[in-house]
């Protein structure tokens, strides 16, 4: 999946003559220590198994000073919102590993060194039969998503926003957090 990303990527920008495509797992960056002066990261973070490995590698990819930007999916404090939203998304998306809530995005950060700059956490919404069908085409199994979604306890459809108009899921919100931080 990710070659192909590259590969699209490479043809879209193939004006642009300095700009490096490799293949690198997230958690064991083949790159020197104090290398980069930037690095991102887009809704990627909750499919790595090591999330504190990913942040340490890009920890030590980082030239002092440099910058590390995160947006992500992330999950909740309540222990019921966390496991009914990483349960959706994996239910979806079985490469997905999990969402990690705000607070232990900031342990692992600040455990590291990082410092955080500026954080938002934000809702987004997301239109249901596009975001369910990105991934899945089979219908019992998006059915089982939809019951998941629809079983789920009134507050906790009311925190996700989950739009339902007679009797089809709509839309629904994730919660976001966008992270700057600096080392």
């Amino acid at each position: 999946m990710t070659e192909a990303m590259l590969e699209n990527t490479a043809n879209h920008l193939s004006d642009i003559k300095n700009i490096n495509y490799t293949i690198a797992d997230a958690e064991n960056l083949p790159f020197e220590d104090d290398s980069f002066d930037i690095i991102t990261c887009r809704y990627a973070a909750h499919h790595f198994p090591h999330p504190e490995q990913f942040i340490r590698e890009s920890y030590r990819v980082l030239k002092q000073g440099g910058t590390c930007l995160i947006v992500d999916n992330v999950g909740h404090e309540s222990q019921e919102y966390d496991t009914f939203i990483n349960m959706l998304d994996k239910k979806r998306d079985p490469s997905h590993v999990r969402a990690l809530p705000i607070n232990e995005w900031k342990e692992y950060l600040q455990r590291i060194g990082f410092s955080i700059e500026r954080e938002i956490a934000r809702k987004k919404r997301l239109p249901y039969k596009e975001w369910v069908t990105r991934t899945l085409d089979d219908k019992r199994e998006i059915e089982k998503v939809n019951q998941h979604i629809l079983q789920a306890p009134e507050q906790i459809k009311h925190h996700y926003e989950v739009l339902i108009d007679e009797g089809e899921i709509q839309s629904f919100s994730l919660d976001e957090w966008v992270v700057v931080c600096k080392k």
